[in-house]
């Protein structure tokens, strides 16, 4: 931490006489962020926030750096995610990109949706990458930009069970008409993570038009599966999908506890 004071320092020493007021106030808080503890960082924070440019550089360093405190750590990105300018994006890239820490990882997803369509651009980059696709994915999905859409079926086809759920699931909180076919055809994925997602999303999408294929699912060999599919019928509520749940609940191959479910 001694090279943010010391860069910190540097930069007074160039800058005019009406700055160092401002600079030596940034300094300050910064120091009191790096000793402080948790409730003083969360009010410095705020300050911080508000010093407007001058806070990124130390700030970008602080989060960078492999040695500093997790919880400082998180603190500098939490406050970086207050603004928009393309060397934050790549500093959460990287973090995303480099760190083991899963409460980092978190904090960057967050901080880039924070960031939204700025952040797009470089998402899509990690997209390409095996180790980062997933965090990708999940970024993206918290960004309510039809922009994201583009990227995220891109990745439906994934061959990682995982990454194709969580890619139907993002898709699934837009309600773009062309999105449907992809959900539908998600219902006949091998994974059963996929079919879940895909189940869940035309129940919130309350398409009437699907509820022959949702209704498939009410026999699905996965009993989550089941289980969301007789939610999603629910949801969509039409004579069509209260008949199909009526037909499953009277069949007395239906298990008891999907029985009550659908009740």
């Amino acid at each position: 931490m001694k090279s943010v004071v010391k860069n910190t320092e540097n930069l007074q020493k160039s800058m005019p006489h009406e700055h160092l007021e401002l600079e030596a106030t940034l300094q300050e808080n910064l120091q009191v962020m790096i000793n402080g503890d948790f409730q003083t960082r969360w009010e410095v924070g705020k300050i911080l926030a508000k010093q407007g440019k001058a806070a990124i550089a130390p700030l970008r360093e602080i989060l960078a750096d492999n040695d500093a405190d997790l919880e400082l750590r998180w603190f500098a990105g939490r406050i970086l995610s207050e603004f928009k300018e393309p060397e934050i994006i790549i500093s959460l890239v990287k973090l995303l990109e480099e760190t083991e820490e899963i409460e980092l990882c978190k904090l960057a997803i967050s901080a880039l949706a924070n960031i939204g369509s700025p952040a797009i651009e470089a998402l899509k980059n990690l997209l390409t990458q095996e180790d980062t696709k997933l965090l990708a994915i999940q970024a993206l999905g918290q960004i309510t930009n039809p922009q994201t859409i583009e990227p995220l079926l891109t990745m439906v086809d994934d061959p990682v069970p995982l990454v194709r759920a969580t890619a139907i699931e993002a898709l699934g909180n837009f309600h773009e008409d062309s999105i449907t076919p992809v959900l539908v055809k998600a219902l006949t994925d091998k994974a059963a993570a996929v079919r879940k997602e895909a189940v869940a999303a035309l129940g919130r999408k309350k398409n009437f038009n699907v509820v022959t294929e949702v209704a498939q699912l009410l026999d699905d060999l996965n009993y989550q599966v089941c289980q969301t599919a007789a939610i999603a019928l629910g949801r969509i509520g039409t004579d069509e999908a209260a008949a199909a749940l009526f037909h499953v609940l009277k069949s007395p191959a239906t298990p008891a506890s999907l029985k009550l479910d659908i009740v």
